[in-house]
């Protein structure tokens, strides 16, 4: 049975409907209530309001009951609809909506103004916010947030728990990853949903998953964007410095980087390691968006990679140095029979609706039956981070400190024929030779100063070939020929 690519495949498609919002009419249910986020200390009621002006204080709305915001950055107003949300609304239909309500266009005699103007003034001046949209893991609402007055238009759509079964489910996880990496998978997941549940910044990693074209990568990582409340956003751009911009991530839980084109660029890739530690760890986001000042906000996140498993392809990822090491989770997928044929587009419907119909018992597995074994518990993260050490193997065979290695073995002078001697100098030394004999090869490898010194200090920690030692203030590099050497 084939397994199907899934990477067109836009799995909200085909969510059935009780995925979707919440019929208004029914009664609401008591374990899927918001939970309010972890900043007791700053939450605030909206503001209070001042009284009705005589010709509006006969009706039962007044000014503190209007569930009215505005943002004077884009001149928008915010109002509740139906479903529990906000929504954008121009002047002319928050007037229609005030008109509604009681409050009328008609100036009473000795004002200025009218019912409806008092009513716009009050919004604009007593309900401003700094910050209006989606929010990545807060649930609908205002509150301050760090003296910001931030309004949350939507919430996440979490899953609710239900005891049941999830055998497609695990036969999809057991067969794309084996067990012990299914379970590195699920200690992740459940710290990611109990803070997401919470409302509570919580360190999480970087999840990657390197495998062979079509084997359901990107099928686990649709089912991710589902299990963290459904909203997902393409960070690659903003995290790799091709943009600026990247309002847009701050309403999704899932951060999602999917095949993207690998560089060899090593500024790139350092930019990439750079955002991937912010992101990882860091409770303050800087948010951007166009014609805006930047401002800081405070999401929810969590970041997962999808790539194949060649070595070009592992070039999207940073270099991986200490850094960077205990924020990655590297998990190796291959490929297996999905537990429904999906050859045709009606076999991929029908087993993407028969997993998300299983999700409410495996969140219930995640949150009440599965426990993340003593030896991988880690304080900051929750989970230790596990890397497949085949595809770190590949990993560390992109990384400019092997390519330096794969330079210096390629000097015939430096360890000629038959040579079982050693190589011992400083690290200027050495690029000035390397230099000398690749040119621009070298020079880029070398792209900011001190890289050669700092490139073998990497090597030193990989491989017994390199080693140093302290002569007269200097360091002193020795590098022994590779066996291939005394073979030549």
């Amino acid at each position: 049975m084939p397994t199907p690519a899934f990477s067109n495949f836009h799995p909200f498609r085909l969510m059935p409907d009780k995925a979707s919002k919440p019929d208004p009419d029914s009664e609401p249910d008591k374990n899927s209530e918001p939970v309010k986020p972890n900043f007791s200390k700053e939450w605030k009621a909206p503001p209070e309001g001042e009284e009705p002006t005589p010709a509006a204080a006969h009706h039962s709305t007044t000014f503190e009951t209007l569930d009215v915001f505005f943002d004077p950055d884009s001149n928008t107003y915010y109002r509740r609809n139906e479903a529990g949300e906000y929504q954008k609304a121009n002047g002319s239909a928050i007037g229609r909506y005030l008109r509604g309500l009681g409050f009328t266009s008609r100036t009473p005699e000795g004002h200025s103004l009218s019912p409806k103007d008092r009513a716009l003034e009050y919004i604009e001046t007593r309900r401003n916010v700094d910050y209006a949209g989606s929010l990545a893991g807060h649930s609908v609402g205002y509150r301050e947030i760090h003296g910001k007055k931030i309004l949350v238009i939507d919430s996440p759509r979490l899953i609710t728990p239900k005891a049941g079964k999830w055998e497609t489910l695990e036969a999809v996880f057991l067969g794309l990853l084996g067990p012990e990496q299914s379970g590195h998978l699920y200690a992740w997941l459940k710290i990611a949903v109990e803070a997401i549940k919470a409302q509570r910044q919580r360190p999480g990693q970087a999840l990657v998953i390197a495998g062979p074209p079509r084997c359901g990568k990107s099928l686990c990582q649709a089912l991710i964007t589902v299990l963290l409340g459904g909203r997902e956003a393409k960070p690659f751009a903003a995290m790799t410095g091709k943009t600026d911009f990247n309002s847009e991530l701050f309403g999704a839980e899932h951060l999602m980087i999917e095949d993207e084109a690998a560089s060899a660029d090593p500024r790139i890739r350092k930019t990439f390691a750079h955002e991937i530690k912010k992101t990882t760890v860091n409770r303050a986001q800087r948010c951007h968006r166009k014609n805006r000042e930047a401002f800081t906000l405070y999401p929810v996140w969590r970041l997962t990679i999808t790539l194949n498993d060649d070595a070009g392809s592992l070039q999207v990822l940073p270099q991986f140095e200490d850094g960077i090491r205990d924020k990655m989770t590297i998990l190796k997928a291959k490929p297996f029979t999905m537990p429904v044929d999906t050859s045709k587009p009606a076999g991929e419907e029908l087993l993407w609706n028969t997993l998300i119909n299983e999700l409410p018992a495996f969140v219930a597995h995640l949150t009440n039956e599965f426990t993340i074994p003593d030896d991988w518990i880690e304080a900051r993260f929750g989970v230790r981070a596990y890397h497949n050490p085949d595809i770190l193997e590949l990993i560390d065979s992109t990384s400019d400190e092997f390519k330096l290695l794969e330079l210096i073995d390629g000097l015939d002078d430096l360890f000629p024929v038959g040579s079982t001697e050693p190589w011992e100098g400083r690290a200027a030394e050495l690029e000035e030779i390397l230099i000398d004999r690749y040119g621009i090869t070298a020079r880029r490898l070398f792209s900011y100063s001190s890289a050669c010194g700092q490139l073998l200090g990497l090597l030193k920690g990989k491989t017994d070939r390199v080693t140093s030692r302290k002569l007269e203030g200097h360091l002193i590099w020795k590098i022994t020929p590779p066996p291939s050497a005394s073979m030549r």
